[in-house]
C-alpha cells in the first residue's frame, strides 16, 4: 500500500484539493492587475509601515485613492486584512529573494513596458506576494467554496445521485464565469465565499431543533467581513438575513447574528472616518483620475445611457453578458419554474437566490456600470453565481444529462478564451480574435500568456503549449493517482 492512500481523504477533501490544484495552474493575477496590487499594496503598508495610507506604492495601480496628501487603497479593507498572514508567511523567502537590486530592477521593467505611473520601492515583492496569495489563497478558497458548495447540494437534494451533485460542483467551479476569477486575487470571490459560508451554516442548522449560538455568531462575523469586503454584499447579507427570517423566525438567536455582522462593520466604518472622513465616505469617493468606478460612487457623477441596451448588454452581450459568460446558468433559470409548479421544498430558497441576482443587477444598473476595461464577463454579479447554480439540480429532470452536457461544452468554449488568454480577451470582437489568440499565444494559460506579454515575448506558441499540457499533465497524473485512484 502507498504510503498516501486516497481511503484518507474524504469526498469533500477530494473535491477542495482537485479545485485548488486545478485554479492554482489557472491563476489570473500573476502580475498583479490594478486591484490585486491596490490591495496588497495596504497589506503591505499595514504590515512594513504600520499605516493606512499606501503613499510609497501608489504609483503601481490606478485603482486608488487620493485624499488631503496621501494615497489608499481604492477598495474596501477586507481583502488587504485577510492577505496579512500571507505577507507575514511568505517575508523569510522575501529577504532571500526581494532584494533592493532585485526590487529597483523589477521596478524599472515594470516602468519600461509602463505597469504603472511612479517608481516603487516593493514592486517584486508586491508580484510575489500576488503570485503566493493566489496560488495558496485564493485558489485554496475556490476549492473550499466547492467543498461547501457540494455540502449544500447534498442537504437541499438528497433525491439526487453523487455523480449528478459532483457534475454540479465540477459545473459550477468550472463552467461559470466564477472560473475566470476564482483563482485571482478579486474581492468579490473572498465576499461570495464568506456569503455562501453563512448560509451553509443556516443550512445545517436547520438540523437542529436549535440553533447554536457559537455557529450563528460565526455567520454573522461572516456577513460582516463580507460587507468589509466587498460593500454591494451588504445587499447579499440583507437577503440572507431575509431567508433565514423566513425559515427561522423567532427560533433564530438574532441578537447574536447581528452583533457579529455589527462589529465588522463598526470596524470599517472607523476604517473609513479616519481614510476618508466620514463612516458612509468609501475609497470610491476619492478615486484618482485615471481609475474606473460607477459614477453612482463617484462626487458629481452622473448616470445616464440607453437602458433597455444596457439591460441586454448586462444579461446577453458577448462584451460582458452574465449569462453569455455562464451558459449553465440557464439550468437555473428552467429550474425557477419546475420550484414554483412541484412545491419543491428549495422553492424558498429559489426565492432568496434570485432575489439576490434582481437586487444586484439592479443595484450596478442603478450605479451606471458600463464595463470595465479588461473586463470578461459582468463580474460585479459573482456573488449569486454560486446561490442560482445551486438551483441546477431542480431542471435534472429533463436536461440530465444531455442538456446539461450542451450547456457545458458552450460554457467551456466561451470560458476557454478567459482561462487562456485573459480577461482582456473578450474585447473587442469576442469571437473574431478567438483565433489570432491561439496562434500568438497557443495552448495557454493566462500565466504563461501574461509572460509572453511582459516578460518574455519570444516565447513562442509551441514552447507555451508545451508548458502548459506538461503541467495539465502533471496534475491530472496527481489526481488520477493520489486523491481519486480507489485502493
Amino acid at each position: 500500500m502507498p504510503v498516501f492512500s486516497s481511503k484518507r481523504l474524504s469526498l469533500a477533501w477530494r473535491i477542495a484539493l482537485t479545485v485548488w490544484m486545478i485554479n492554482a495552474l489557472y491563476a489570473t493575477t500573476y502580475l498583479g492587475n490594478p486591484m490585486s496590487k491596490s490591495i496588497l499594496a495596504l497589506t503591505v503598508s499595514l504590515v512594513d509601515r504600520g499605516a493606512l495610507n499606501i503613499d510609497p506604492y501608489a504609483g503601481i495601480s490606478t485603482d486608488i485613492s487620493w485624499r488631503r496628501g496621501h494615497y489608499y487603497s481604492g477598495l474596501a479593507p477586507g481583502t488587504s486584512i485577510a492577505a496579512i498572514p500571507y505577507y507575514l508567511a511568505l517575508k523569510p523567502v522575501l529577504w532571500f529573494v526581494a532584494t533592493p537590486e532585485r526590487e529597483r530592477a523589477a521596478d524599472e521593467m515594470f516602468l519600461r513596458a509602463r505597469v504603472g505611473w511612479k517608481p516603487s520601492p516593493r514592486r517584486l515583492t508586491l508580484v510575489a506576494l500576488d503570485l503566493f496569495v493566489c496560488v495558496f489563497g485564493f485558489a485554496a478558497l475556490a476549492g473550499a467554496m466547492a467543498a461547501m458548495f457540494h455540502a449544500a447540494l447534498a442537504r437541499l437534494y438528497p433525491e439526487c445521485t453523487e455523480r449528478q451533485r459532483l457534475a454540479t460542483v465540477w459545473l459550477f467551479a468550472f463552467g461559470t464565469l466564477w472560473f475566470v476569477y476564482s483563482p485571482g486575487v478579486y474581492h468579490r470571490v473572498l465576499s461570495t465565499t464568506l456569503c455562501f459560508g453563512a448560509f451553509l451554516l443556516a443550512l445545517v442548522e436547520e438540523e437542529r431543533e436549535s440553533p447554536r449560538r457559537e455557529r450563528v455568531v460565526v455567520a454573522g462575523l461572516a456577513l460582516g467581513f463580507a460587507i468589509a469586503t466587498t460593500y454591494e454584499a451588504a445587499l447579499v447579507a440583507a437577503v440572507l438575513y431575509g431567508w433565514i427570517l423566513a425559515r427561522w423566525r423567532r427560533r433564530w438567536p438574532w441578537g447574536w447574528m447581528v452583533a457579529g455582522t455589527a462589529m465588522c462593520v463598526a470596524l470599517l466604518a472607523i476604517y473609513h472616518t479616519i481614510c476618508f472622513g466620514a463612516p458612509w465616505r468609501t475609497p470610491y469617493s476619492f478615486r484618482i483620475a485615471g481609475s474606473v468606478a460607477p459614477p453612482l460612487f463617484q462626487e458629481g457623477g452622473e448616470v445616464g445611457g440607453d437602458a433597455l441596451g444596457r439591460v441586454y448588454a448586462f444579461l446577453f452581450g458577448t462584451r460582458f453578458g452574465f449569462f453569455f459568460y455562464s451558459p449553465v446558468l440557464i439550468l437555473a433559470v428552467a429550474a425557477l419554474w419546475h420550484a414554483k409548479q412541484r412545491q419543491h421544498r428549495v422553492t424558498a430558497y429559489a426565492t432568496a437566490a434570485f432575489g439576490m441576482f434582481m437586487v444586484l443587477f439592479l443595484f450596478h444598473f442603478v450605479s451606471g456600470y458600463r464595463g470595465l476595461p479588461g473586463e470578461f464577463g459582468f463580474r460585479l454579479m459573482l456573488p449569486v453565481i454560486p446561490f442560482l447554480m445551486l438551483m441546477a439540480p431542480l431542471s435534472y429532470r429533463w436536461a440530465w444529462p444531455w442538456a446539461a452536457a450542451a450547456l457545458a461544452g458552450v460554457s467551456a468554449m466561451i470560458l476557454g478564451k478567459g482561462v487562456m488568454y485573459g480577461m482582456h480577451a473578450g474585447r473587442p470582437a469576442f469571437w473574431g480574435d478567438y483565433l489570432d489568440y491561439a496562434a500568438r499565444f497557443g495552448f495557454a494559460n493566462y500565466t504563461l500568456a501574461n509572460l509572453k506579454d511582459n516578460v518574455w515575448p519570444g516565447l513562442s506558441p509551441w514552447m507555451i503549449s508545451a508548458i502548459h499540457v506538461a503541467a495539465l499533465g502533471v496534475i491530472v497524473i496527481i489526481l488520477w493517482r493520489l486523491i481519486w485512484r480507489k485502493e
